[in-house]
């Protein structure tokens, strides 16, 4: 019989794309943000930002792959959090945090134009892959201002990841 206590072993099971998205950023970033999230407290302390929250927003799972596999659509969110709050008192040509943010999370080379290796998307596009599991991948990207408390106004990146992987059925019937 199964109990919901065996759910909290992470040997058990296999990382979900959430997790291991989360994983390869704090490998890459390490101490370039101050806290790495799974799914987001909402009331993340000033002295925590920057940070990353990664979310699973969706799971969805079809028969349309090859005999034997399932076919299965994950769609994570990232969160990249900065303080706007270190904005205010500012002069207006001062004021970086929304420009910070945009290279952060998609920065170019001025030259190549590549993402640069520093940025999310330069890390997410370069382990697009992540280990030889995911077959595609598609992101999108916004960036809303959001008011965590009446203490902290944050900016925020939102990227939204779109992956697809096949997982093995056996003995399907």
């Amino acid at each position: 019989m199964y109990t919901l206590d065996h759910l909290e072993d992470n040997n058990n099971y296999y990382k979900s794309v959430s997790e291991r998205i989360l994983e390869t950023l704090k490998d890459n970033f390490g101490d370039t943000f101050k806290q790495y999230y799974y799914d987001d407290p909402f009331d993340i302390p000033s002295e925590y930002l920057p940070c990353i929250v990664v979310e699973k927003q969706k799971s969805e799972t079809d028969d349309e792959a090859p005999t034997g596999h399932d076919r299965c659509l994950s769609i994570t969110l990232v969160k990249v959090v900065l303080n706007k709050m270190d904005d205010i008192g500012k002069s207006e040509s001062e004021v970086v945090t929304k420009k910070k943010l945009e290279r952060l999370v998609e920065g170019r080379d001025p030259v190549t134009k590549q993402y640069q290796k520093g940025t999310l998307l330069g890390v997410l596009r370069e382990k697009f892959t992540l280990g030889n599991t995911i077959m595609e991948q598609n992101v999108d990207i916004e960036y809303p201002n959001g008011v965590r408390s009446e203490e902290l106004i944050t900016l925020e990146a939102h990227i939204t990841i779109a992956t697809e992987e096949l997982i093995q059925v056996q003995n399907r019937v």
